[in-house]
């Protein structure tokens, strides 16, 4: 994988078929950045459980909810060796920000080195611009499996 995010055109420049998954079994945001932990902490210096203390306790100083069911959790780390990201589809939303009680289903995580300031937001803004347009979040919600979720977020043309 590319170590330079700045030069990413696709979210398939860093994030794995297999890390794009679809979820039964998450009743909040503590369970939900476990397994965000899970498929992440190989890309990592980081344990599991200290990957999911981290993207805990920064979703607790700089929420990530973007509206219509979306968040993105994201962190920039020395501990973490490349961009890497995931997409988690929860077949039942969650409260994700007790604030307004925003119910959230599409999550995408971004782990950054943190040399890569500037990509991490812009590659953030792009992912925004994606997960915030209606047809995409509806074309991922009526998704048939995890391939097919996959080959929506790949889309080139979409970023």
């Amino acid at each position: 994988m590319n170590n330079n995010i700045t030069e990413y055109k696709s979210l398939s420049d860093f994030i794995k078929k297999d890390n794009v998954i679809t979820i039964k079994t998450v009743n909040n945001k503590k369970q939900l950045f476990s397994k965000i932990s899970n498929l992440l902490e190989h890309e990592t210096n980081f344990s599991h459980s200290s990957l999911s203390k981290i993207l805990l306790k920064n979703e607790n100083k700089k929420p990530t909810n973007i509206g219509s069911g979306v968040a993105i959790p994201n962190i920039q780390h020395n501990q973490i060796k490349n961009t890497n990201g995931c997409f988690i589809r929860l077949y039942n939303s969650i409260i994700y920000d007790s604030f307004n009680n925003d119910p959230v289903d599409l999550i995408f995580a971004l782990l950054s080195p943190v040399e890569s300031s500037n990509g991490h937001l812009r590659m953030l803004a792009k992912t925004s611009r994606l997960l915030k347009n209606l047809d995409i979040q509806n074309k991922l919600r009526g998704a048939e499996s995890d391939e097919a979720l996959f080959e929506i977020l790949i889309q080139t043309d979409l970023l």
